[in-house]
């Protein structure tokens, strides 16, 4: 059994995806998983196992570490995600619970969850892992999320950035 070995964490559009492939394509002997906090987890895996091609925003493949491990392990994490409600994490416990099927892997495992940031220090004192958070300036990243969502009507940068305040920040104030 290893361990979590490696987190890298940011807030969306930081560059986290950016470093995530270069220290995948640099270390050898770990699993790197991609958002493995992301809400739609189990429907992102499943299309990209369905389509067989690369993300388009990203050109790589993302989700291809999570459908190489046997089902029972892929069904146990499911199942405990702890953000399907796309509210953010909750309960450390239910976090720790699920990192622990993660623990269970028989390589060293780097995480690139992107919705961790409150938790650095309870996974850090669990788990050990080195931690790369990594911080970008708010103004480049709004310019990046309009240069992505620019012609989608679903997703505006004012809509994201709404969203992760109203989830992440107001809930700490009441």
């Amino acid at each position: 059994i290893m361990t979590i070995k490696i987190i890298i964490n940011g807030y969306f559009r930081s560059g986290t995806t950016f470093v995530w492939r270069l220290v995948k394509d640099s270390i050898k002997g770990h699993i790197c998983f991609y958002e493995p906090l992301h809400p739609d987890l189990a429907r992102e895996i499943l299309e990209e196992k369905k389509k067989k091609e690369k993300h388009k925003i990203h050109n790589m493949t993302l989700w291809e570490e999570y459908n190489k491990l046997p089902e029972e392990t892929l069904a146990e994490l499911l199942r405990n995600h702890p953000n399907l409600d796309q509210k953010g994490i909750d309960s450390d416990l239910a976090l720790i619970q699920y990192l622990d099927v993660f623990q269970t892997l028989p390589s060293k495992v780097l995480l690139q969850p992107n919705r961790m940031h409150f938790h650095l220090g309870l996974v850090k004192k669990k788990y050990n892992p080195k931690i790369i958070h990594i911080i970008r300036h708010p103004l480049d990243v709004y310019r990046s999320m309009e240069e992505m969502y620019l012609n989608s009507s679903q997703s505006s940068p004012q809509r994201i950035i709404k969203s992760t305040l109203k989830n992440w920040v107001f809930p700490l104030a009441s």
